[in-house]
């Protein structure tokens, strides 16, 4: 736009045309608001409609869970990562109706997921979060951190149409571990940024993020995309549950009818695989073949139990649909 104390000139009409024109690219090229994600453009993915992920066959659902998202931003008053979580989740439920989420306002969340387990470096110890996963049959875990919330200043346009733009910028990061193998099937950063009015970049240097819409706007957009790109990682990830206690020839595993498991499904039985060594101390489980079958004999919401029919079996294996 320009200013009130903008000084006009005569300009001949032979120009009146190209001017016009500059002036429309300028408000084109310059938008409001920008959302994007790095190596990927997501503005776009945001206005698709994103495939609703059924349940596999046999009606066997898959389970998440969340821990709470970390807050290393300045804006430590206001539980933004609270606030971000829960509406995480709620992104995930609308993407993938079929996908149990256990959140951490859950009144039975379990209290093995109220802390993340970390190396003496400081670094996510994905091999004990994917053993934690196990013993809950999750699927996987989604945690990761609320990076940074800035406010920042510039001069656009060219000639006599440049003004100061102020805007706030918004950048997450999201990581999905795999309970199977321990690795990442997500590890993403997302930067949301939106050009503010004078009032609200001053509450912003104040660090005062009540009241102010476009802070709001931002966490519900990259709620939006994280959620549909969990949902399809998800999706494509095999369903499976553990075998978390055996007493000779009966075993319990971590999954129940919460997810669709019923008295006398019947299941192959895997080798938790060997285990990789990576960068850092990382760990990870490569994947086992098949040892023996078994069958279920009593279910409960979250857990069952069943009979060793052949083969053999032990804790940290894993079982799939024959």
């Amino acid at each position: 736009m320009i200013a009130d104390n903008t000084k006009y000139f005569k300009i001949k009409s032979g120009w009146l045309y190209g001017i016009c024109l500059l002036i429309a690219l300028l408000f084109i090229s310059y938008g409001c608001t920008t959302v994007s994600k790095f190596g990927t453009d997501i503005s776009k993915k945001t206005k698709k409609v994103l495939q609703n992920i059924k349940a596999p066959k046999r009606n066997l659902n898959k389970k998440i869970g969340f821990i709470l998202f970390e807050n290393k931003t300045l804006f430590k008053n206001n539980n933004l990562e609270t606030v971000f979580t829960k509406r995480l989740g709620e992104s995930v439920k609308q993407h993938c109706p079929s996908v149990t989420v256990v959140m951490p306002e859950d009144k039975d969340f379990p209290d093995i997921l109220t802390g993340m387990p970390r190396h003496p470096s400081g670094r996510i110890d994905n091999m004990v979060l994917a053993n934690m996963a196990k013993q809950l049959g999750l699927s996987a875990i989604v945690t990761g951190s609320l990076h940074d919330i800035s406010e920042g200043a510039e001069e656009k346009g060219i000639l006599w149409f440049k003004d100061t733009h102020n805007f706030i910028s918004t950048k997450l990061i999201v990581e999905v571990f795999d309970s199977q193998s321990a690795a990442k099937l997500l590890d993403n950063v997302y930067v949301h940024e939106s050009e503010v009015g004078e009032t609200e970049y001053e509450m912003m240097k104040a660090r005062k993020a009540d009241g102010l819409p476009e802070l709001d706007i931002a966490l519900e957009n990259i709620a939006i995309t994280m959620g549909g790109e969990i949902c399809n990682k998800i999706a494509k990830q095999p369903w499976r549950a553990y075998i978390v206690e055996v007493n000779e020839k009966t075993a319990t595993i971590s999954s129940g009818s919460q997810v669709g498991v019923k008295y006398g499904n019947l299941f192959d039985i895997f080798s938790s695989g060997t285990i990789l060594k990576g960068a850092a101390g990382q760990r990870f489980h490569a994947p086992g073949h098949k040892i023996g079958e078994l069958k279920i004999t009593d279910v409960k919401p979250g857990k069952a139990q069943a009979f060793l029919t052949d083969g053999k079996m032990k804790q940290g294996d894993y079982i799939k649909f024959k």
